[in-house]
């Protein structure tokens, strides 16, 4: 891909061993001697790599769906409605008879496969272009709707521990009185507002 000397995105960049495990790739360990030397088309570590790709990619597509730059999605549309052939030619090879056609696309198709993008790949293109997929309004709803169905079951708690809420004696007892999960909702946004 031709990429511009100024641009921001080709800057040389580092990832620490843990951060790289955690983002979906896996570091090769070096088998002690006498044995077997295992590569990763032998190994499961990538077994679900192809979904989580596909995952990643469709949460993208929500994020630009939901988006207001209308050229910007007419581009992404034009770009992966060419896919949909994909669906017409998996429906003439289940019928199609034909051992050479069949061997010359299963052959093609490992070669393709050769070429995916792991889940690693797939997310650091979106945070080197500041594409964050946990932006996405529905997650704020989802989780809006699981903080109230949370206070919703546990309003008989709440209510048990009115007076400890409005006259805690000592911090202890007022962190105590709260439910979990709104303690650790308040506790998550205040130690991130605190680092900024």
């Amino acid at each position: 891909m031709p990429t511009n000397f100024n641009n921001k995105h080709n800057k040389i960049r580092y990832i620490c061993c843990k951060c790289y495990e955690k983002h979906g790739d896996h570091i090769y360990i070096k088998p002690g001697r006498g044995f077997k030397t295992l590569h990763c088309n032998e190994t499961s570590n990538h077994l679900n790599d192809v979904t989580t790709s596909l995952e990643l990619m469709a949460n993208w597509i929500l994020q630009v769906a939901h988006n207001n730059n209308v050229k910007f999605q007419e581009k992404i549309l034009n770009a992966i409605t060419p896919a949909l052939q994909q669906l017409n030619s998996g429906f003439v090879l289940q019928k199609s008879t034909d051992n050479s056609l069949q061997s010359e696309n299963s052959s093609s198709s490992t070669s393709e496969t050769l070429k995916l993008p792991s889940p690693f790949a797939i997310k650091l293109i979106f945070r080197l272009y500041d594409i964050n997929l946990n932006k996405n309004q529905l997650n704020f709803k989802n989780y809006g709707n699981e903080l109230a169905e949370s206070l919703l079951t546990n309003r008989q708690n709440l209510s048990n521990n009115k007076v400890l809420l409005e006259n805690p004696q000592s911090l202890d007892e007022y962190q105590n009185a709260i439910p979990v999960e709104l303690y650790h909702f308040f506790e998550g946004m205040v130690k991130r507002l605190l680092i900024n």
